[in-house]
């Protein structure tokens, strides 16, 4: 098996930890790939907009799978290529039981994320605050969220709140979003909820077999439940240190902390044994 392309999970993967980005030494890794003809791919449960910045700081990405497969885009072409959408009842569902829960809520379109925090305000955590300074609304227009649901394509929703509480939101919409939509928890705080027959998974193969490329011929890296399939599907699947036991198990490789440059030195071994 050779391997032609690279795919990434985004946080927890390669990204650091408090907003430091990627890695100095895996980026020089990155864009040796890229150089040597290797296809660099972003696979996130994060919208295309809060995808694009770490794409262009990286240079030379080809796609972005983003919404965890349900939003597919050309980096070269500045295209969206392929999305996937939910339906408005479905999003008055899932609203519905983020604010029973009292947890933070989020909603991605085409080219926005919408947030709405139902946390109690003495509890608020500073997290919830912070996330609203990168929102397209901001927490005192109430219904801002319920309108561009009305009129604009939804993409994903996203719930966040304790490690039990979004497990615990997990099975209450289990069987009533089986037939509709898809979900992941992604980082054991995030459930993400996505339109049914897409992952990760179905969007890096779309968009490698663009470039004449087997899902077989792609390494893709991990951590998290939302990246499952992707690592168990693709040519060759690695989990981070820090990863989920269930994403470790379903690896063929687990390296070190998303914090080193583990990816770096992972990309320059490939990179040296397929040049012989």
């Amino acid at each position: 098996m050779k391997i032609k392309a690279f795919a990434f999970d985004m946080d927890g993967t390669l990204l650091r930890s408090n907003n430091l980005g990627v890695h100095p030494e895996t980026m020089e890794a990155l864009k040796e790939a890229s150089e040597a003809g290797y296809e660099l791919i972003l696979a996130t449960g994060r919208p295309v907009c809060m995808t694009a910045p770490t794409a262009e700081e990286i240079g030379n990405v080809s796609y972005l799978v983003s919404n965890n497969g349900g939003s597919l885009y050309d980096v070269k072409k500045d295209e969206n290529i392929s999305e996937s959408f939910l339906t408005f009842e479905l999003f008055e569902k899932v609203i519905a039981l983020a604010k029973e829960t009292k947890s933070f809520f989020a909603m991605s379109t085409t080219n926005k994320i919408y947030r709405e925090n139902f946390f109690d305000e003495v509890n608020t955590p500073e997290w919830v605050k912070t996330s609203f300074n990168e929102a397209s609304n901001k927490p005192d227009e109430k219904d801002c969220v319920y309108e561009a649901a009305r009129t604009e394509k939804i993409t994903q929703l996203t719930i966040k709140n304790s490690k039990e509480i979004v497990a615990a939101q997990k099975e209450a919409l289990k069987d009533e979003l089986s037939s509709e939509a898809s979900m992941h928890i992604a980082n054991e705080v995030y459930l993400d909820i996505n339109p049914n027959n897409v992952s990760k998974l179905t969007g890096i193969t779309k968009v490698v077999n663009r470039m004449g490329i087997d899902i077989s011929e792609v390494m893709v890296f991990g951590d998290s439940g939302n990246d499952l399939q992707m690592i168990k599907g693709a040519g060759y699947g690695v989990a981070m240190e820090n990863a989920t036991e269930e994403a470790k198990a379903a690896a063929k490789e687990v390296i070190g902390h998303h914090d080193t440059n583990a990816i770096g030195m992972k990309i320059k071994e490939v990179l040296k044994a397929q040049s012989k």
